[in-house]
């Protein structure tokens, strides 16, 4: 269950009697007249032959991203896909790509600030524990590859770094309080657990990632450069 940061209205999924998972909107929540219905977008149930899990939705509310088991157009397993609001409906679910999404499953995706944040068991060697994992949501490049008409899902993943990762699976159900710079997951830290449990970290996940060569002037690779970078 999340609130559009725009609207206020509740989203949530809710399975049907063969497994689908199906998504809803809830309006006027808590009042006499709240109604719920199920979302639609590019002119037809959002949903049909998808199956949808965990929307998240940027700050301004215009795109949501979630994890959908689509076989037919999924790269493999659970892909993570989006969306944008055009002020009256959600467009057609297009698949973020090969950058972010693998051979594995790409589930429980969260944005914080302007970062996409899941977790995957694709983007490692051992499919057998997922890993939480970060990226830009939106590029302002002009190169790379191309999601739909739009710079989305086209820059570089990151694993992130201990203690949020473990060598156990950290998988399911991040979330964040952006203003208290609290967040919680889901993580099976310790070995002889047989239960998934839910932990807590504090502060912001403030940092800048690099990556490239330096050149000198001449565009010639140069060897034992030290980058610092300053605020």
């Amino acid at each position: 269950m999340v609130r559009h940061p725009s609207t206020g209205d509740i989203y949530f999924t809710a399975r049907d009697k063969k497994g689908r998972s199906y998504l809803y909107r809830c309006t006027n929540f808590g009042a006499k007249n709240m109604t719920v219905k199920q979302v639609k977008m590019g002119g037809g149930l959002f949903n049909k032959g998808m199956e949808v899990e965990h929307p998240t939705f940027t700050d301004d509310g215009k795109t949501m991203v979630f994890s959908s088991d689509e076989s037919h157009r999924s790269l493999g397993g659970y892909d993570l896909w989006y969306a944008q609001f055009d002020g009256k409906r959600w467009t057609k679910p297009e698949n973020l790509g090969h950058r972010i999404n693998t051979k594995g499953d790409e589930v429980s995706p969260v944005v914080y600030r302007d970062c996409l944040i899941f977790a995957s068991n694709g983007h490692n060697e051992d499919n057998s524990k997922r890993s939480l994992y970060s990226t830009r949501l939106i590029s302002d490049r002009a190169e790379g590859d191309t999601v739909g008409m739009i710079p989305i899902g086209r820059c570089r993943v990151h694993r992130l770094p201990s203690p949020l990762n473990s060598d156990y699976s950290d998988d399911f159900d991040m979330a964040f309080d952006t203003a208290a710079n609290y967040g919680y997951w889901v993580s099976l830290r310790v070995a002889s657990d047989t239960d998934s449990q839910l932990y807590s970290f504090s502060g912001a996940l403030d940092g800048v990632l690099l990556w490239g060569r330096v050149t000198d002037k001449f565009s010639n690779p140069l060897q034992g450069v030290t980058v610092v970078a300053r605020q």
